[in-house]
């Protein structure tokens, strides 16, 4: 049996939401990380070489969230992950 880390179970959050504007202000929008600063749950955001964005984070603190796309989809995930 394989129990190396990379097997282990990974907590998941899925969220879905109905927005009322077109698709290129959506995406335009939660692509830039930036914006997320907004909600006040996050700060010191900046993006990193790598095409990770770092932040801190109000409860977690450093964290990094980097964001994947497909238009044709609708598709747009935000992988977050949480550098403490």
């Amino acid at each position: 049996m394989n129990t190396s880390s990379s097997d282990a179970p990974r907590k998941v959050v899925i969220k879905m939401m109905t927005v009322k504007r077109g698709i290129d202000d959506v995406f335009g929008f939660f692509e830039n990380i930036k914006n997320m600063e907004i909600g006040g749950e996050i700060k010191s955001v900046a993006k990193g070489e790598d095409g990770w964005w770092t932040f801190e984070h109000v409860i977690a603190g450093k964290s990094k969230i980097r964001s994947r796309t497909n238009k044709e989809f609708g598709i747009l995930v935000h992988r977050v992950e949480c550098l403490c």
